[in-house]
């Protein structure tokens, strides 16, 4: 999953950048417009980067990695998992670079350590149980859904603007 990361582009620095600079030049009117369009260039990257690896799924297992047979299945089911977790790769980048550009470290702390640990503990949770691996990336990915949600969330709640499409966000 980490890999994937790359589809964001830089665009999530971008960001954090972005509002930083306009909340340290007082320009506050800004970090709506400048969060919506960054995590919808980033939404946009990440469903184009996950569509191509969905459509390219077949010829990866099959050619690219010489998947034998005996495991080509888990192998598709595998990568088409990860194709639908690009998106949500991406726009965590966003989310997380704004709630940084407000330093609300502590807020980006207390969401990174548990998402980062549950992609340790997943694995070895699921070859302790015995799970077949896409059941793991597929925990795996949703636990980055929850990642996603819960920087989502704390984003509307510093940025309100964000969402309403009002001129102004809370200063605090």
């Amino acid at each position: 999953l980490g890999y994937f990361a790359f589809f964001d582009l830089g665009l999530g620095r971008a960001t954090t950048h972005a509002i930083a600079r306009a909340r340290s030049d007082g320009h506050h009117a800004r970090i709506g417009a400048v969060l919506r369009v960054s995590l919808a260039l980033n939404l946009a990257v990440g469903i184009v980067g996950g569509a191509a690896l969905l459509v390219a799924a077949d010829p990866l297992v099959r050619l690219v990695f010489s998947i034998p047979a005996a495991l080509a299945g888990e192998a598709h089911s595998m990568v088409t998992i990860l194709g639908w977790s690009i998106p949500m790769i991406t726009a965590t980048a966003v989310l997380r670079g704004a709630l940084e550009a407000d330093q609300r470290f502590g807020w980006v702390n207390a969401v990174k350590i548990p998402s980062n640990g549950l992609i340790f503990l997943l694995p070895m949770i699921g070859a302790w149980m015995g799970w077949d691996l896409p059941f793991v990336a597929l925990l795996m990915t949703l636990s980055r859904m929850l990642t996603t949600l819960a920087f989502g969330t704390l984003v509307a709640r510093v940025f309100p603007s964000m969402l309403s499409g009002r001129l102004r966000d809370r200063a605090g």
